[in-house]
């Protein structure tokens, strides 16, 4: 609404509250200029030394937000408030998902609005969220980008990103253009000619060398991100796939040298970047360096990149279609065989009439037993599992589509969604 930013009511010094009508601005305009005044004290009553003026929430307020159940601390913190007009939802940072165990199917969250100075600054102080970068049972951080920010994160690190100057400046500014800490130090073009380029790693390392405080030495590291050297396509007998997988992440002197920033750099993880940060910056540096990577990242993805799944990425070639055949109708003929030898303790040669017999002995004996029944449960279950996890394999190394080009394979390399077999 128009009129959302203001007050409802003002409580005098006695108790009394004063409802201050909406479209009478003279009698707002008079008891603003009240607020500082002290009323007079009637006979031995003790009053109230201050007014009380009970207001709308609005932008920059301390709030408390909490999920339940509430688990560990962290499950309860503060926050600044930005109010959206029109929205009936609440919108939080993704980095914040992990400390609420919050997802996105319509969870039911709490807010509390701190009433005194005193709160307001334990809540500024004590509980912002910079302040939970740790979780407090093992000291492993505990904020980190999720999902599409980990996608977009490997897609610009990869060595093929190149951009324009134009693409750089403006992909620099929206991260940390509001930050508005110092001059920003652009670096020079990684090729000249015949136009002057840049890659996605020199934004990461523009974006690095701003964050850190000036005064202090740039991070140096050695680290491995989430993707192995399985995942990208090579010849049969290559030498030095280490070298071109670009799984090392190396950076000297704050510039990223080699590496991409997946899930194992800018999620949640002990030891990446964002949390070498912390230990040698601080909270808030740390923090800043979330923010800017989330802005870069969200950018980069709705601008430059982009990311979808088709039916391309699902797609196998004939030996793939042909292996998961093959490997369907055996777990339909000998899952249940590998079960009941694993449970009455039989050979593998054992013929069926052999695995019926035992099967009508201990099922049909007076002294029967449940624990068989449970425990032949388990180990069907685990050869249906068996077979399902070599299904994944041939379909993952027989898709249409490989990986970088497979967006399937992406998502679950990159660690932004999925399992990896």
């Amino acid at each position: 609404k128009k009129d959302y930013f203001r007050a409802n009511f003002v409580e005098l010094e006695d108790g009394t509250i004063r409802r201050l009508l909406p479209n009478n601005l003279s009698q707002r305009t008079a008891v603003a200029k009240l607020l500082l005044t002290r009323e007079k004290q009637h006979g031995n009553t003790t009053l109230m030394s201050t007014k009380k003026v009970y207001r709308h929430l609005r932008n920059g307020d301390y709030v408390l937000v909490n999920r339940q159940p509430t688990l560990h601390r962290p499950s309860i913190q503060a926050h600044m408030a930005r109010v959206l007009p029109g929205e009936k939802t609440l919108r939080l940072h993704y980095a914040q998902c992990k400390s609420y165990n919050a997802d996105f199917d319509g969870d039911e969250m709490n807010i509390h609005l701190p009433q005194n100075e005193l709160t307001r600054a334990e809540a500024a102080e004590l509980m912002i969220t910079y302040q939970h970068f740790l979780v407090s049972k093992d000291g492993t951080p505990l904020t980190g980008l999720i999902q599409d920010h980990v996608v977009a994160g490997t897609a610009l690190t990869m060595r093929d990103r190149f951009f324009e100057k134009s693409d750089y400046q403006q992909l620099v500014y929206n991260a940390i253009g509001s930050h508005s800490r110092r001059k920003i130090c652009l670096l020079p073009p990684c090729i000249w000619k015949p136009k002057q380029l840049w890659t996605g790693k020199q934004i990461i390392s523009t974006v690095l060398l701003y964050i850190q405080p000036a005064d202090e030495a740039s991070l140096n590291l050695d680290s491995k991100s989430k993707l192995s050297m399985k995942s990208w396509p090579s010849k049969p007998n290559a030498t030095n796939i280490d070298l071109m997988a670009d799984t090392d992440v190396i950076i000297r002197h704050g510039h990223l040298l080699s590496g991409l920033i997946d899930k194992a750099h800018c999620g949640a993880t002990l030891a990446s970047v964002v949390h070498c940060y912390y230990e040698l910056y601080g909270k808030r540096c740390a923090a800043d360096l979330i923010t800017a990577f989330s802005k870069l990242f969200t950018l980069f993805l709705q601008y430059y990149r982009g990311f979808t799944l088709g039916i391309e990425d699902v797609l196998l070639l004939s030996p793939g279609v042909s292996h998961r055949r093959r490997l369907i109708n055996e777990c339909r003929t000998q899952a249940g065989q590998k079960a009941l030898q694993k449970t009455f303790s039989l050979s593998e040669n054992s013929n069926e009439e052999i695995l019926i017999d035992e099967f009508a002995k201990a099922f049909c004996s007076k002294t029967f037993d449940e624990r068989i029944s449970k425990e032949m449960d388990i180990n069907y279950k685990t050869s249906i599992d068996e077979y399902q996890n070599q299904i994944i394999k041939q379909c993952m190394s027989h898709l249409f589509k490989q990986f970088p080009d497979n967006n399937l394979q992406f998502l679950i390399q990159s660690g932004a969604k999925g399992k990896n077999y």
